[in-house]
């Protein structure tokens, strides 16, 4: 199943991940195949999750608000992974795209289990290009085991996905402590 567009819109800094990302304002957006936006969407979900945890996590970040980015989309009637039509249209310096793919909340039908893919691209919106790629192939949570559906409803189980996908890319882009790498399969 491939997800819906979402958008988020950050304000940070330069071309490539970690040392860059902090000076002049770019946007995020996470954009799902081709489908229709849908602000409700686990991909507009993981944009909004990337971008709170780059604003907290990498120093003068002014997130562009979701709503100025809504109403970017209703004026224009966007609808495709073009990510810098979207960062022109908000007027960011960067833009930090998330193509989701291959989303997965189940294993079986009682077993909660998340799978997806990603790919992540940054674009200088000064210039136009691409400035960095990176993909994350099949990512898993909780990678060895699973959460029976009894114990939670899948939405909630869809947020935890969402909320470790996002602290996964996220962390591409800023130094993080070591052990913070360990465990990625606890269940919340």
């Amino acid at each position: 199943m491939r997800g819906r567009n979402g958008f988020l819109h950050l304000n940070f800094g330069a071309a490539t991940r970690r040392d860059s990302l902090s000076v002049e304002p770019p946007a995020v957006v996470c954009v799902a195949g081709t489908s229709n936006y849908d602000p409700s969407s686990a991909s507009t979900q993981l944009a909004h999750a990337v971008g709170s945890i780059l604003s907290r996590e990498i120093k003068k970040i002014d997130v562009v608000r979701p709503d100025q980015v809504n109403d970017w989309v209703d004026n224009t009637n966007w609808n495709q992974a073009d990510f810098r039509a979207v960062g022109k249209g908000v007027k960011a310096d960067f833009v930090v795209g998330i193509d989701l793919e291959g989303l997965r909340l189940r294993e079986g039908p009682t077993l909660y289990k998340g799978h997806a893919s990603a790919t992540v691209r940054v674009f200088d919106m000064s210039s136009g290009k691409q400035v960095d790629l990176f993909s994350v192939p099949d990512f898993t949570y909780p990678v060895n085991t699973g959460k029976p559906v009894t114990e939670i409803n899948e939405r909630q189980f869809e947020t935890q996905f969402v909320v470790h996908l996002a602290t996964h890319i996220a962390k591409h882009f800023y130094a993080y402590p070591i052990k913070d790498g360990f465990a990625p399969d606890r269940i919340d």
